[in-house]
């Protein structure tokens, strides 16, 4: 009953097949199914395809088909397993994450807003912030960024007072970490920053 809705189906309106399956498959993405079909029946390649299925209603779904042939007499080599999970919300959720991190990133560049976090206890810094990294004058292959390469790049005549501002942060109840400083590039180049 499931793989027919997976299909957008009606429980028993086709007879179930090979063929039933392919048919409510783009037909642009047939020959890929096909194909992982004959591999996994004549070698025993086992597979995973994400493929579209346009429903009957108009909608267009995506489903996760998974394969493999089922074990027996090596020269039976006609039976195969397979399942289909419909996969459409999690696949509109994940563009729709990637397509809001794009745009986080987009805004970031225009704001010049860098961002990162910092574990104090391993003084680590993680960052997926390409605006972090021109900011504090890093290259994204310059792994792992600790929290003591961000200082070296604190002019020293500003660094008590970031420590300082952190401290406070992590210590006083709801007080913000809020501080002005500049950063050195290494071309002798400053940048004023407000954290």
């Amino acid at each position: 009953a499931q793989q027919y809705r997976n299909l957008g189906l009606q429980a028993g309106t086709v007879e179930p097949s090979i063929a039933a399956l392919v048919e409510r498959i783009h037909p642009e993405d047939r020959h890929v199914l096909l194909d992982a079909f004959e591999r996994c029946m004549l070698s025993g390649v086992c597979f995973t395809l994400e493929l579209r299925a346009p429903w009957q209603d108009g909608s267009s779904h995506i489903l996760r088909v998974c394969g493999r042939r089922v074990l027996g007499d090596s020269y039976e080599r006609t039976w195969f397993a397979c399942a289909t999970v419909d996969i459409t919300e999690q696949r509109r959720m994940h563009d729709q994450l990637q397509q809001a991190r794009a745009d986080l990133e987009h805004a970031q560049e225009i704001a010049h807003l860098g961002t990162w976090t910092a574990d104090l206890h391993t003084g680590i810094v993680e960052t997926n912030s390409p605006e972090a990294y021109r900011i504090f004058s890093m290259h994204q292959d310059s792994l792992p960024i600790r929290l003591d390469d961000l200082n070296r790049r604190i002019h020293p005549d500003d660094l008590a007072r970031v420590l300082d501002a952190r401290e406070r942060a992590f210590t006083v109840p709801g007080e913000r970490y809020n501080c002005q400083y500049r950063v050195v590039h290494g071309h002798g180049d400053v940048r004023h920053v407000h954290s």
